[in-house]
């Protein structure tokens, strides 16, 4: 009987320690079960969190976007680097066809860094409140090597109502071209207006471009303009799609019938040219350099060159590769002349015959490394951005509901001076007519603006 009840001892010992390993493996695993799951669920587009507390003020919603790609697969840091940002998603739309976007231009998107609260200079290229696709320039503080870009995206803020100051193309930039709506361009914060003939408007490398006609002579004319010289540093960039090959054509150029003055060219061997007018009226060319890359037709190509005066080098760069090297020991002198695109100014016979877009001028020698960066942002083909999970910045979807209201009255306000503006226009030219007040309306527009502001400010209560 001793022998039997110690044995049974024994076996529920053994028994009850047998379940205690088993409950406590089951918890285990359960518990690695729901880690991995939790990972696996946050680290997902449309999941993941943006790791911040902290946020803009008067805005209702968030995302963490991550681009697909690291631009800088080299061993540098690139300092200020304008990185493209494209992006699709139903909550882009705007407001009123049924997204969270409440100004029909994009207006109240806004990026930052990954800290949620530190605002980035952007510039919004092309957005389409009706698919929520949006591309965007976004300046980085820097782009690290290997390393894909993360940003916060803010959007839905009735509040904002205006454009984000283009700060993006200034300092260094002498004048940038996005060509997207027109011709016209940007240096600095002024606008380069373009005396233009021709050209149609064409899917780019970037949005939209401008297509060139040789043939029927289109040609874009921006003026004298003291920001298009030379100088000791230059850097200069485009996107091109030729439509023929086996002649000279002419994407950029400052000279004119005098010394001075650069030009950026395709010659008739498909090469790229880059070179600058000297004091005695010569045109110094890379042309007999060795190492070149030529271009073909219908398919989009990025060219750069780049001058130094202390080192007395050109190069010459295609789809960010170094092309060609030129040593030259002469120094650019001042043009009067203005800057076209297209073609030379008193050259007919050298137009171009293609699509241009994306074109840049820097005074400053930009790296290898910043054109090959340029060129897998831009060209690689994927450039497309993760969007992470929305993070609801207000309770519920009152905020909504709430800029969509402040959306509509502005649309009430809009209108209403639209009406105002054609009513003082038409009494304008009507002659004998003595104008009319508009006071009650003007009321009126005040307190609809007033209407606004105070739902922006109960919007971005906590």
């Amino acid at each position: 009987m001793k022998k039997r009840l110690q044995l049974k001892t024994k076996n529920k010992v053994k028994l009850k320690t047998s379940v205690k390993l088993t409950i406590a493996g089951a918890a285990f695993a359960l518990t690695l079960a729901i880690g991995f799951f939790v990972f696996d669920y946050l680290s997902r587009p449309e999941t993941g969190r943006a790791g911040s507390d902290k946020t803009l003020p008067g805005y209702a919603f968030r995302r963490k976007v991550q681009l697909n790609i690291a631009p800088n697969k080299d061993n540098a840091v690139l300092q200020d680097f304008p990185i493209l940002v494209r992006l699709q998603h139903p909550d882009l739309k705007h407001i009123q066809l049924g997204g969270k976007v409440t100004h029909k231009a994009g207006y109240d998107i806004r990026f930052t860094k990954p800290d949620g609260i530190t605002i980035l200079n952007a510039q919004i290229e092309q957005y389409n409140p009706q698919d929520g696709s949006l591309t965007a320039w976004v300046l980085l503080d820097s782009l690290l090597p290997g390393k894909a870009p993360e940003l916060m995206l803010y959007y839905s803020n009735s509040s904002v109502q205006t454009e984000q100051a283009n700060l993006m193309w200034t300092g260094d930039y002498a004048a940038v071209w996005h060509l997207s709506r027109d011709l016209n361009g940007s240096s600095g914060t002024s606008r380069l207006k373009a005396n233009t003939s021709g050209t149609l408007e064409v899917d780019g490398i970037v949005a939209k471009a401008r297509q060139f006609n040789a043939f029927s002579g289109d040609f874009a004319d921006y003026g004298f303009n003291e920001a298009f010289q030379i100088g000791e540093a230059f850097s200069i960039g485009a996107w091109v799609n030729l439509r023929e090959t086996g002649r000279e054509q002419v994407i950029l150029s400052s000279l004119g019938d005098g010394p001075g003055g650069f030009r950026l060219s395709i010659n008739k061997n498909g090469l790229l040219d880059f070179g600058f007018v000297n004091a005695a009226g010569k045109l110094l060319l890379p042309e007999n350099s060795t190492g070149a890359e030529k271009i073909v037709a219908n398919e989009w190509t990025h060219i750069a060159a780049t001058y130094s005066k202390a080192k007395g080098e050109i190069l010459t760069y295609v789809n960010g590769i170094i092309d060609r090297s030129f040593q030259v020991k002469d120094v650019p002198v001042k043009t009067a002349a203005a800057l076209m695109m297209g073609r030379n100014k008193f050259e007919e016979g050298n137009g171009f015959n293609g699509a241009i877009d994306e074109v840049r001028i820097l005074h400053k020698v930009l790296p290898q490394k910043w054109f090959a960066a340029e060129y897998l942002n831009i060209g690689s083909g994927n450039t497309m951005a993760t969007l992470f999970a929305e993070e609801s910045l207000k309770i519920d979807q009152a905020s909504v509901k709430q800029n969509k209201a402040a959306t509509e009255a502005y649309d009430v306000v809009e209108r209403n001076r639209s009406a105002e503006r054609n009513r003082t226009q038409a009494i304008k030219s009507s002659p004998g007519e003595a104008p009319t007040t508009i006071s009650s309306s003007a009321q009126n527009m005040r307190e609809r603006m007033n209407t606004i502001r105070r739902v922006s400010s109960e919007n971005s209560k906590p």
